[in-house]
């Protein structure tokens, strides 16, 4: 992981950096009464300090001490203060810290510009930065800028008033919000439906099919290292799709200092198995798979990978099972294999699959590959789209993610196992957001599917279409 290189902090201003009063050490024995000076609000007070004497059982707790840091009391408090600096540092995930830097520096510039005082912020300014940040970014992108600004003067020490106690503020940001919500057609993310997705890939693989008849000999084959591969591009859809992944975590977004997010490798996937085949099955002795489970190696809201198993189950016959799209997919990339509904064979690109082999990767066109790139995703689904017969318009990276809340919710799942499902917390508010913007068709017949009770009634259905105009 990247380490930002830092100044050594001298020793002498260890205490004051730590907030520490000096005390005594002689009064500390003795239990004594301490007189320490703070400053609140620019006033010197004195503060009066009762310290216990210290106790018996603190032997290891010395030894410990004097073995870590030593004798030096001043060395040591710099040392002291040099752990928590860096742990200070490493509490944001880079990805936060990077939005944050890029809220900071737009505050600072608007600032700089206007005639603000950036430090300490005060609730007009932030109004004002918030008018002149609502002409070109979201609201939601303002919060985090907003969000970045109080971060800057927790690492500055200095004082922040709590945005529940800037009402004004509040009310602009609730004014902007209704006013996005008015003109946001060009902002909006729709789900991308099972329907829609089942409709993309079949459109692509006929397209593909059409060229490689009308091509003959001629035909030259795209790389399975390539979204213009139907299998490549169904394996990352019905992966994206099953798994309720979002954009980062199916793909990695790259900057100026290189990668954002850890691309998924084979080690994070696994076959999920039950049982074994029966004797006289075509397979008899052979492990029955059911389905697959994928570590995300960081979440959005799991930093540390610790609930990130994401599973689908098998779906034979599927053209958005993931679990058939991505076996497939592997066994181009090594040995080959067949589509027999298709009536296609392919010749391995004989590949040596190994724990740390991209999960989805990219050629990179100077003979290596690289993995599957948040503008690789996105460029292919849009065109997938468009060739589909869609307006690729307001479909984006996540409306996989979106997608896959709103089918679930489609068919009556209940909202506590979609939240499990898809790895967000049970208070979220998120997930009502993605299920809210489903079409005015799907909430029809959700709400349709609710009057049924949950019974698939066949008279019912048939009555259905006979009356329906």
């Amino acid at each position: 992981m990247y380490q930002e290189e830092r100044a050594a902090i001298p020793p002498a201003l260890a205490r004051d950096m730590l907030g520490i009063p000096t005390y005594d050490q002689g009064s500390v024995a003795a239990g004594a009464q301490t007189v320490a000076r703070t400053f609140l609000g620019g006033l010197a007070t004195e503060v009066k300090i009762s310290i216990p004497p210290t106790t018996g059982g603190t032997d290891r707790v010395k030894e410990f001490d004097e073995k870590f840091f030593g004798m030096d009391i001043e060395a040591a408090l710099a040392k002291i203060t040099e752990l928590n600096h860096e742990a200070f540092a490493q509490g944001l995930r880079e990805s936060t810290q990077a939005t944050y830097d890029s809220g900071v520096r737009s505050y600072e510039y608007f600032c700089g510009k206007y005639g603000f005082r950036p430090y300490p912020t005060c609730e007009k300014t932030l109004i004002a930065f918030v008018g002149w940040s609502a002409v070109r970014v979201t609201v939601g992108s303002i919060n985090n800028y907003l969000s970045g600004i109080r971060s800057k003067h927790i690492e500055c020490d200095l004082p922040w008033v709590n945005r529940s106690d800037m009402p004004r503020l509040q009310r602009h940001l609730n004014g902007f919000e209704w006013m996005e919500k008015a003109t946001k057609d060009g902002r909006l993310r729709l789900p991308l439906t099972h329907k829609i997705l089942a409709n993309i890939i079949d459109t692509k693989w006929t397209l593909y099919q059409m060229k490689r008849k009308a091509e003959g000999a001629q035909f030259v084959e795209p790389s399975i290292y390539s979204m213009d591969h139907p299998a490549m591009a169904q394996a990352v859809y019905s992966t994206a799709f099953g798994h309720f992944m979002r954009p980062g975590e199916i793909s990695v977004r790259s900057t100026s200092k290189g990668v954002r997010t850890e691309p998924l490798r084979l080690k994070n996937h696994q076959w999920l198995y039950d049982g074994v085949y029966p004797a006289g099955h075509e397979a008899a002795g052979q492990k029955i798979l059911v389905g697959q489970s994928i570590n995300l190696p960081r979440a959005k809201t799991d930093q540390f990978g610790e609930r990130s198993d994401r599973a689908a189950g098998m779906v034979p016959n599927s053209q958005m099972c993931s679990v058939q799209s991505t076996r497939r997919y592997l066994n181009l990339r090594t040995g080959g294999g067949t589509y027999k509904s298709m009536q296609l064979s392919f010749k391995g690109a004989g590949e040596v699959l190994t724990p740390n082999s991209f999960l989805f990767p990219i050629d990179d066109g100077k003979g290596g590959l690289r993995p599957l790139s948040y503008e690789d995703l996105t460029t292919a689904l849009q065109n997938d789209l468009l060739a589909a017969g869609y307006d690729a318009t307001h479909y984006k990276g996540h409306s996989f993610r979106i997608g896959a809340a709103t089918t679930m919710a489609f068919n009556g799942v209940p909202d506590h196992v979609i939240k499990d499902m898809g790895g967000w917390s049970r208070e979220s508010k998120a997930f009502y957001l993605y299920v809210g913007k489903a079409p005015q068709e799907v909430r029809i017949h959700m709400s349709a599917f609710l009057a049924r009770a949950y019974v698939p009634d066949p008279a019912y259905q048939e009555h259905e279409q006979i009356v329906r105009p």
